[in-house]
């Protein structure tokens, strides 16, 4: 049902306009009479009101949003029935969907996606304390405001330790693109399960693409539980290592492999945000890209007082005291700044200008007084929060600040910068040995000190880890100016061990399988197809050319021959002249038995000679989803009766090679399957009408 604009619900609630609909129900945005706010007015759909199991299910999400309270979960106000009218008043939340941010702006900067999924992962953590599993969270279902709040809303199929389990498996699905492994195979569903869909969600916002995508939903689910999740580098390469560690983490297929609860991923979210804070990109005099740290972590001048040390400590006590204390300060400092600032970077997409908001210019190397007129004209405000001897800046000029360059503020914000006093006296700093420690250890390190890391270009390595420091320069012990940078080389991981494949074409399979394995590769798939010059059981060809150099444990896919095809005669041939009636048929020897023929066992038999079908042709267009700058191995392949798969046709593609058009032919019914690396993804019946 269509609810009609203007039309009173309990003398209460006045509906203004439709702002959404699903699946289950229709979203409108009312105005509470009483209390004179806009609220959102769910509304179950018509065709559901009698239906016992989506009553059951629009209830659970009453009830689950009203035992919550958190800033980041919309706030359910009010529930009810008038006639056949089932409806959830909830918090109103003037905005825009997470989905359509990403659309509009993917891919983030890691820190505004730090930012909106700390306060994701904060209201789940709320969720999953109260018992209550959301399964479904995806960005279409995360709200933000034009404040720069976020809010998880739509609850409609969540798992509450206190609610009736209900057992209509379809319609309790969520959406398939965001699915958790153990939900696609109907396991039960726990708050590792919603923090893959988070995975999922800050592996979009960063790559601007989904994982895994279909044009056939039902194969996605499939997807979600088989194949890995791509390369996040190779769409976005500015994503940081730890950030790539936590999408990889929670989206890892076993659940007791993920993060365990929600309060574990805050805490490696703010460690990325640190990490944000230690590798923020700059430009300095056309050299190689560096890195500044946000506000909350700039270093202290010279002239800044301290407060004495009471001397009861000895220098290695003190030391570690102020590495952890201004470790968590600085780390609490810049979850909260980057959290802040990313919120104001999302802001900006709700209008600019018009709604108070202005552009930052840049500041950074600029003189104070230029700086201070430019932004007392655009409505803000500069203050200096500190002075330091720097480098090769003159005095007066703006070494850094707290905001990110080009970004909107609402007039009137205060804006933070330190200001150069000048080369005279620069203070020298003795760089710390970081080699060997992970990233995120090394920014912990240098947090204190005025000193910056920025990073050369990563490579592999066979015996430093993944996302370690493998060398750095200047080198531990050299003293450098304050403000400058260490410049790190960091590990990709170890080389693969390489392995030349064999050639095992015309080999028996049992052969070729000991071939492949004692090259140190692996056998992949195997499939059966008909040949007239191969000896059935043997090798008609492999998936990689003999001789290359593949990486060991590499899967070698083969296909099988199935033997010589039937020799039968083509329909049209005339039938060879039978012997004179006359003529005694010719009688075996008397010492041999007549023997009756033997059938001969077909998988694929041709139809009778007598009634032979014309073979009838049909093009098959498929279109399957591929992402871009991937090359796919794409098979067509017949089903035989047996269930064994008849190749038809292998290509290398990209999808910029779609669609691919083959005509097959054939007679009745048959089923052709196309497979993508090897793996079937979908298959369709062809009637060629005999």
């Amino acid at each position: 049902m269509i609810l009609q604009i203007g039309r009173v619900i309990s003398d209460r609630y006045q509906i203004l306009e439709q702002i959404g609909s699903g699946g289950m129900s229709v979203v409108y945005r009312a105005l509470d009479m009483n209390l004179q706010r806009d609220v959102t007015f769910k509304v179950l759909r018509e065709e559901y009101i009698n239906d016992a199991a989506f009553v059951a299910r629009f209830g659970i999400e009453a009830r689950a949003v009203a035992s919550l309270n958190h800033p980041n979960i919309v706030k359910a106000y009010d529930s009810g029935e008038e006639g056949d009218i089932l409806y959830i008043v909830m918090e109103y939340v003037p905005g825009k969907t997470l989905k359509e941010l990403i659309n509009a702006r993917a891919p983030f900067q890691n820190e505004v996606m730090l930012g909106v999924v700390s306060q994701i992962t904060a209201a789940l953590e709320h969720a999953h304390e109260n018992g209550i599993v959301h399964k479904d969270i995806k960005p279409q279902n995360i709200l933000v405001s034009p404040n720069g709040d976020v809010k998880v809303t739509d609850f409609g199929i969540a798992d509450s330790k206190n609610a009736i389990k209900i057992v209509d498996a379809d319609s309790t699905m969520g959406s398939v693109h965001y699915i958790s492994p153990e939900i696609a195979c109907n396991d039960p569903a726990d708050a590792r399960s919603d923090l893959y869909s988070l995975g999922i969600t800050m592996y979009e916002m960063m790559a601007n693409g989904l994982p895994f995508d279909s044009h056939n939903p039902d194969e996605i689910p499939k997807m979600h539980v088989e194949m890995p999740l791509p390369n996040i580098s190779k769409k976005n390469p500015n994503v940081l290592p730890l950030v790539r560690e936590i999408i990889s983490k929670l989206t890892n297929k076993y659940p007791h492999q993920r993060y365990q609860s929600a309060s574990a991923l805050q805490n490696d979210i703010q460690r990325a945000v640190l990490e944000c804070g230690k590798y923020r990109e700059y430009e300095k005099d056309g050299k190689p890209a560096s890195y500044l740290p946000p506000v909350g972590e700039m270093p202290p001048s010279r002239h800044q007082k301290r407060r004495p040390d009471g001397g009861t400590k000895s220098p290695a006590d003190k030391k570690r005291e102020r590495m952890i204390l201004g470790g968590g300060i600085v780390a609490a400092a810049v979850v909260i700044t980057l959290i802040v600032f990313g919120v104001i970077w999302l802001i900006g997409l709700f209008g600019g200008d018009d709604n108070g908001y202005v552009t930052v210019p840049t500041l950074n190397a600029r003189h104070i007084d230029d700086a201070r007129a430019e932004m007392e004209a655009l409505g803000l405000v500069l203050e200096v929060a500190e002075e330091e001897y720097h480098a090769y800046l003159e005095e007066g000029y703006i070494i850094r600040t707290n905001v990110l360059q080009e970004g909107q503020l609402p007039t009137g914000t205060a804006v933070q910068v330190a200001v150069s006093l000048g080369q005279e006296g620069s203070q020298m700093f003795t760089v710390p040995d970081i080699t060997g420690l992970h990233i995120s250890e090394a920014a912990v390190i240098v947090a204190d000190m005025p000193i910056y890391i920025a990073q050369d270009q990563p490579i592999f390595s066979d015996t430093v880890q993944e996302n370690h420091i493998i060398s750095q320069n200047p080198l531990p012990g050299t003293l450098i100016a304050y403000g400058e940078n260490i410049y790190i080389v960091y590990s990709l991981g170890a080389t693969a061990q390489m392995s030349t494949v064999p050639n095992v074409v015309e080999m028996l399979e049992n052969h070729a399988r000991i071939a492949i394995t004692g090259a140190g590769l692996n056998v992949g798939t195997v499939m059966v197809e008909e040949s007239e010059t191969v000896l059935r059981g043997a090798v008609i060809r492999q998936s990689i050319p003999p001789h290359q150099q593949r990486p060991s444990g590499t899967a070698v896919d083969l296909v099988i021959s199935d033997g010589v095809l039937p020799d039968t005669p083509p329909a049209d041939e005339p039938q060879a002249q039978q012997p004179p009636q006359d003529t005694p048929p010719q009688q075996p020897p008397a010492d041999e038995t007549p023997q009756p023929p033997v059938d001969e066992p077909d998988d694929d038999p041709e139809p009778p000679t007598g009634n032979q079908p014309t073979l009838r042709s049909h093009t098959l267009q498929m279109n399957p989803f591929l992402s871009d700058d991937e090359v796919y191995n794409l098979t067509l392949a017949r089903r035989l009766p047996n269930g064994t798969l008849s190749i038809l046709q292998t290509r290398q593609m990209t999808s910029a090679d779609l669609p691919w058009n083959v005509t097959v032919e054939g007679y009745g019914t048959m089923e052709f399957v196309l497979l993508i690396n090897n793996l079937e993804t979908f298959s369709q019946e062809v009637n060629f009408g005999n």
